[in-house]
């Protein structure tokens, strides 16, 4: 951090508190932020959760119990919360788990219904956020409104700007085919994202998909921020026989691609197995990836094994399911791992629809092999073992976007001047 550079004091109010892997949100959002100074950034959050990143030392947390508990008695809830603190970790986690289960309609409203109440704000909410005296608020935005409509609040009552981050496409999401109680939950979260980029001053968006889209319905263009990489690049370990390796939440039907690419990659050569790292989405998932000979499933592992795995590893490997309904749903969305993947020297191997944005990141910056169609699988597998040229080209390709995109110095960097050219003079 250098000391001629001024770093505004910035809150951030988010779902996810900021977080070293633990949270893919609060990984991504904490990589914004890696060089800042301390004293210049605070955080809103509402997960159950302790934030174990470094960037910052100053929070505050309302829990969804709190929440509730104050909507219905009244009494005040929420806490600053340090670093060092781990208490609080676990005070209320069994509601939040079983709330999380039950992701229907009539829940979320249900949670907008007692957030947007206000009965949780306490005096020493406000004294905190006075003590701070931000002069810029992030809002990371999803699919609720109560997040906008809390930063709306706060930035009308300290008249100060707003910046929104946004990773998702909500906005866009049907409901065709949805409940009553689905189709009023969304339309309250868009007229609450509305209303907050009506007073926002500028937008940052996780890929150049979302920025298209978010352009064609507000008319304006926001700032592209990929998500950043501390990885380093280590020599491959070139292991007999190669490692590959997918790291990473396996759900929306992805166990069926990664079984595919496994089955391929043993056809190739037998003694070859594909190791899947993350957390399963159903058992009927679980059970077909422990059931296939050619997949050695891990579970969910923390974020320090991810990366000696990436280090362990000959190639990585994603994939997403080719399920019509799937592929219209991730259309925006852009995986976590790329930035790590392309940062790590690896082959990068990707299986999905041609239309995701990821593919046309990768396909635009030729850095990974992908492999949109199920027929090709192994013949692409197989000229990517056997073509050391073409995995030398492929990787030198993927450091050198890592480096453009994805470097966490440069984004936090972008990030400070984002905010600097929007704090009103």
């Amino acid at each position: 951090m250098s000391e001629s550079v001024r770093y505004p004091r910035v809150l951030v109010v988010s779902m996810n508190a900021f977080s070293n892997g633990n949270s893919n949100n609060g990984k991504v959002l904490s990589q914004y932020f890696c060089n800042w100074d301390k004293k210049c950034i605070a955080q809103f959050f509402v997960m159950n959760e302790i934030p174990d990143s470094p960037v910052c030392d100053n929070y505050y947390r309302v829990t969804d119990k709190e929440a509730f508990n104050s909507f219905l008695t009244g009494k005040k809830h929420g806490r600053r919360i340090m670093l060092t603190d781990t208490k609080a970790a676990d005070s209320n986690r069994g509601a939040l788990v079983r709330s999380e289960k039950k992701k229907t309609g009539f829940n979320r409203l249900a949670r907008d219904i007692v957030w947007n109440s206000g009965r949780w704000k306490s005096k020493d909410f406000y004294s905190w956020i006075d003590e701070f005296s931000p002069e810029i608020l992030l809002v990371m935005v999803g699919g609720s409104s109560f997040i906008p409509n809390i930063a709306l609040k706060i930035a009308k009552k300290r008249n100060i700007p707003i910046v929104v981050y946004n990773t998702e496409s909500y906005y866009f999401d049907s409901v065709k085919g949805q409940g009553l109680w689905h189709r009023i939950y969304r339309r309250q979260g868009n007229r609450a994202l509305r209303r907050l980029m009506k007073r926002s001053s500028h937008e940052v968006y996780l890929n150049d998909s979302l920025n298209e889209l978010y352009n064609g319905e507000f008319g304006r263009y926001g700032t592209v921020l990929y998500q950043s990489s501390n990885i380093e690049e280590t020599p491959a370990p070139n292991n007999t026989p190669p490692v590959f390796s997918y790291l990473g939440n396996i759900n929306l039907g992805r166990h069926e691609s990664l079984i595919k690419i496994a089955e391929a990659i043993k056809s190739i050569n037998g003694e070859c197995k594909l190791d899947v790292y993350g957390s399963v989405e159903s058992e009927e998932a679980k059970n077909a990836l422990e059931e296939c000979s050619s997949v050695r499933y891990h579970g969910r592992v923390p974020y320090e094994e991810v990366v000696d795995t990436i280090r362990r590893s000959d190639y990585l490997v994603h994939a997403e399911s080719f399920k019509p309904e799937v592929v219209e749903s991730l259309r925006t969305a852009f995986t976590s791992k790329i930035g790590d993947s392309l940062a790590s020297g690896r082959p990068f191997i990707v299986f999905a629809h041609e239309s995701l944005a990821c593919v046309k990141y990768l396909t635009a910056h030729d850095c990974a092999c992908v492999i949109d169609n199920e027929d090709e699988l192994e013949v692409k597998i197989r000229r990517v073992m056997e073509d050391e040229q073409l995995r030398s080209r492929c990787v030198s390709k993927a450091l050198s976007v890592a480096a453009q995109n994805h470097n966490s110095d440069s984004n936090c960097e972008k990030m400070r001047i984002i905010l600097e050219n929007n704090i009103e003079s």
